[in-house]
């Protein structure tokens, strides 16, 4: 019954939109009203059948209804209810289900937001993306049908359980986040196309896109983050980003979207850059296409095998598509695209998001090129080469410096020309500060602690981590700066006190203050990334009550333990970390899991003693059947928690910027006080969301594991020749 309903729900979507494009079309060529209103409704109605499709997919996975293979094949009846939901996207037909019900919502609000205000290009928007959900659409029905039942076989009593890889939390958002990135930088495209085909090339098709662009941004930020920190906990090789692949994938259309968002600036403000921003928005969103044939097509090598299917082929066929109509639009309608501006000065703040702009696409290709020039070079010669993070770091490290230094400058320059008075007046107190502050974190850095992990610098890896504190301390001087500025400027006009002042020049202006923020979790993040020029790392084996140094650490292997739930079977080793005189500092306890639902593929539980200054991570590499000897991973990581932290502080910018511009405070002081503060909890609840699931994360497994013991079902410790020991010990080798 569920399956009928949810085949008969998918069908009739996909005539809808069929209805809801060809209208579109018809209304955008004759500017008939009636078949405008009928675009706009078979929208809507595409999207509530989508929707009650995938209520019903959910129901499935929620009620272990094993009659539905993509139910069967992604859950147990011992999963818990969190991963149950992730298993809805856990697989290639629910993935394509989130995709496709993620677009029609999408697609549904815009309608609803633009419909009336944005009557030349609508039609044509509706026309391209119901177009593009009549392609997910069609791969779901004919190719990956998440409603296929076991025809010619009793369904199971037990489904076979989501990938052990895959059942943490941070896994249950981190795909999510990505998919709807992907899905909301197909608006900004079809409004950009839209543009094209009706011929409305003035600034019109860039306030919608703006929003959705800012949707698809802030998505891409966070699942990329929550992909960091699962990298991180779950692989064990002690890093957070090795330019593996599927990573790449989901990182081009970041770095491409946003060059587009800053370009956007200047169409706006000088009416230059049409062509090129039509170019940057379609290239952002074939990224996104170019990213799932990458994934979905088995073309490269990834530790992300889970990800990889056999539809590659119709997403190429669709990036073909997409590729061929925006390039003959963009041609035919290039020379109306003319700039009513030219540059004024290379000494301006246009000149500096251009020299931005450049080195965005230059990273974007560095990243494409080093991507898939493998598999080039495999199909031209029949050789197998493999490119590295050393080979991404020598291009991307040194324009990421060159980057941020510039975020600093077109901060502080003026638009159309810069003169020496501008310099005196918004340069000077951030050079200054920044000539004073950034030596002096890097030398107490060094005297404070990194001189002490008797570390080997490679000063080429050292100089870049020095170049980036400075380009970043600059930054922030910059934005301090300006923020100042425009505090100091409220107080004295409006008679306004500091915090009253901050909050309102945050509010009148959300787009250039939000922008601001996003600046400063970036220079956070770098400041993070910079750390690993200061690695202590080492794999070691151990005894029993034996100890070894780690930078000024010694650390003591404590033994081994065997616990069990009805998920799966954890070996815990307990490690103790004590300080250069002895005194304990942490205990950690790094362990190997084993799924029942997957006996065969062992995962690691990686330990993580986390701080400002550095982290303390070990990985358990293997033990021996006594439980008297084990191999770890250890590692000491510097300044990684502000990689995460600055992350966070990065979400607030496009939350700020997607803030209504219409909103206005309320004249009484308490409602302003109430509202203000339930907004500012809303907009924290979103932004620390990441840092919450790696904190439930690296707690709820420590904490369940306490529980289970107290209730007399944990394993008991190890003892000689272990039965139980040695049969993990048998499925990790």
């Amino acid at each position: 019954m569920l399956a009928t309903l949810g085949n008969i729900s998918l069908h009739l979507a996909f005539v809808t939109a069929a209805v809801a494009g060809l209208a579109g079309v018809i209304s955008g060529q004759t500017g008939s009203r009636r078949y405008y209103a009928a675009a706009c409704n078979g929208t809507y109605v595409t999207f509530g059948l989508l929707a009650l499709a995938s209520s019903i997919l959910i129901h499935a996975f929620a009620t272990h209804n094993f009659d539905l293979m993509a139910v069967a094949q992604y859950s147990d009846t011992r999963m818990h209810w969190m991963y149950l939901m992730a298993a809805f996207w856990g697989g290639q037909a629910g993935s394509l289900m989130f995709w496709t019900g993620t677009l029609a919502s999408f697609s549904a609000i815009a309608v609803a937001l633009h419909r009336r205000t944005d009557r030349a290009l609508m039609p044509w928007f509706i026309a391209i993306v119901m177009g593009l959900a009549m392609f997910l659409m069609f791969i779901l029905l004919i190719k990956s049908n998440p409603f296929d039942t076991f025809v010619l076989s009793d369904p199971p009593k037990e489904g076979q359980g989501l990938n052990p890889l895959l059942q943490t939390p941070l896994m249950v958002m981190h795909p999510p986040s990505l998919l709807t990135g992907y899905v909301a930088m197909a608006l900004p495209f079809a409004f950009a196309m839209a543009a094209l085909i009706s011929g409305r090339l003035d600034n019109a098709w860039l306030v919608p896109a703006r929003r959705w662009v800012l949707v698809s941004w802030l998505f891409l930020s966070i699942g990329n983050m929550l992909g960091g920190m699962w990298a991180y906990e779950e692989l064990g090789w002690g890093g957070y980003w090795a330019w593996d692949p599927v990573e790449n994938a989901a990182l081009m259309p970041w770095i491409a979207s946003t060059a587009f968002i800053h370009s956007m600036m200047i169409q706006e403000r000088r009416g230059m850059l049409k062509r090129w921003n039509v170019v940057l928005v379609t290239v952002s969103f074939l990224l996104t296409l170019t990213g799932t044939f990458i994934t979905r097509s088995g073309l490269i090598d990834s530790v992300h095998t889970f990800a990889q299917s056999d539809i590659g082929n119709y997403f190429f066929a669709l990036l073909l598509t997409f590729t061929t109509l925006s390039a003959v639009l963009l041609i035919y309608r290039w020379g109306e695209l003319r700039s009513a501006a030219q540059l004024d000065s290379p000494l301006s703040r246009e000149a500096v998001f251009v020299a931005n702009n450049w080195i965005l696409v230059g990273m974007t290709f560095v990243v494409f090129w080093g991507t898939l020039f493998p598999k080039f070079k495999e199909m031209a010669t029949g050789d197998k080469v493999s490119i590295g993070p050393p080979w991404f770091n020598q291009y991307l490290v040194p324009l990421g410096i060159i980057l941020v230094f510039l975020m600093g400058v077109g901060t502080l320059i003026s638009w159309k020309k810069a003169t020496w008075k501008n310099f005196r007046r918004n340069f000077l107190v951030p050079v200054v500060a920044t000539l004073i502050l950034a030596p002096a974190l890097c030398a107490g850095y060094w005297f404070l602690r990194a001189q002490h992990l008797e570390l080997t610098l490679v000063p080429k890896e050292a100089g870049y981590a020095i170049g980036a504190v400075f380009a970043s301390v600059f930054v922030f001087c910059a934005t301090a700066s300006e923020y100042w500025r425009g505090i100091a400027a409220r107080m004295r006009s409006r008679e306004e006190g500091p915090l009253e002042a901050a909050l309102n020049l945050l509010s009148k202006q959300r787009r250039r203050y939000g922008g601001y923020i996003v600046h400063v979790g970036f220079i956070l993040a770098i400041i993070g990334f910079s750390g690993a020029a200061f690695k202590v790392e080492q794999d070691v084996t151990m005894r029993k009550g034996e100890m070894v140094d780690l930078g000024d650490y010694l650390v003591r292997y404590d033994g081994l333990t065997v616990r069990q739930d009805k998920e799966k079977e954890l070996i815990e080793a307990t490690v103790t970390v004590l300080g250069a005189d002895g005194t304990e500092v942490t205990v950690v306890k790094p362990a190997k899991a084993i799924f029942h639902s997957s006996p065969n593929s062992p995962t690691s539980e990686i330990a993580i003693d986390t701080g400002p200054v550095e982290d303390l991570y070990f990985a358990l590499a293997g033990f021996d059947d006594r439980g008297e000897v084990a191999s770890f991973k250890m590692v000491v990581s510097p300044l990684v928690w502000w990689f995460w932290f600055g992350g966070t502080v990065l979400i607030f910018g496009p939350l700020i910027c997607l803030w209504p511009e219409g909103a206005k405070m309320p004249t009484n002081v308490y409602r302003r006080a109430a509202r203000g503060g339930a907004a500012v909890a809303v907009l924290a609840g979103l932004s620390f969301s990441p840092l919450a699931l790696w904190t439930m994360e690296a707690d709820a497994q420590p904490a369940a594991q306490e529980h289970k013991h107290d209730d007399n079902k944990a394993g008991p410790v190890v003892r000689t020749h272990d039965p139980r020991l040695k049969r993990m010990m048998m499925m990790i080798r």
